[in-house]
């Protein structure tokens, strides 16, 4: 399995202060170096994977000991929108489901991650290239334009991505 991380908005909403909310991709976003290459999500890329319906957790750091939701039991929802891997959980009632609120708001905990998996027989799943950056240096590039699974979207201290912003309200 693969992980990526990057920032994710994360929001508690009116309606349920135990609830957060966020991106844990966002779409034509590039990465960090993943070791030796960057990648960039195409927008719909998380169609086919969503469309399969398995269990998607949401966890603290990838850890399946650290659950804080899942799709399974209805208190966590997956979807994509125009923008990116959109997910929104209702937090438990635990002390690591208050701990984790607690270092949401302060900031301490503002990013977020997803685990998946590619089709290896899919061979237009994702495109390898050579490009430039800004200061003129060749890198090389994974585009990756359909995820065949989707595992979880994990809350995480250090993300691959580093796209967007996160906000508690």
């Amino acid at each position: 399995m693969e992980k990526r991380s990057l920032k994710v908005e994360v929001r508690a909403a009116a309606d349920d202060p135990t609830c957060i909310e966020g991106y844990a991709a966002v779409f034509d976003s590039m990465s960090d170096d993943l070791g030796g290459f960057r990648e960039m999500l195409m927008p719909g890329c998380f169609t086919r994977a969503l469309e399969r319906g398995n269990d998607i957790l949401c966890l603290l750091d990838h850890d399946k000991r650290q659950l804080l939701g899942r799709t399974s039991s209805g208190t966590c929802k997956v979807m994509q929108d125009d923008r990116g891997l959109k997910f929104r959980c209702s937090m438990p009632a635990t002390r690591l489901g208050q701990d984790v609120m607690e270092l949401i708001k302060r900031g301490d905990l503002s990013q977020c991650s997803f685990e998946f998996g590619m089709d290896p027989d899919d061979d237009d799943a994702e495109l390898w290239s050579e490009e430039k950056d800004e200061r003129g240096n060749y890198f090389v590039k994974r585009t990756i334009r359909s995820v065949a699974f989707l595992g979880d979207c994990s809350v995480v201290l250090q993300p691959a991505y580093q796209a967007t912003s996160v906000a508690v309200v």
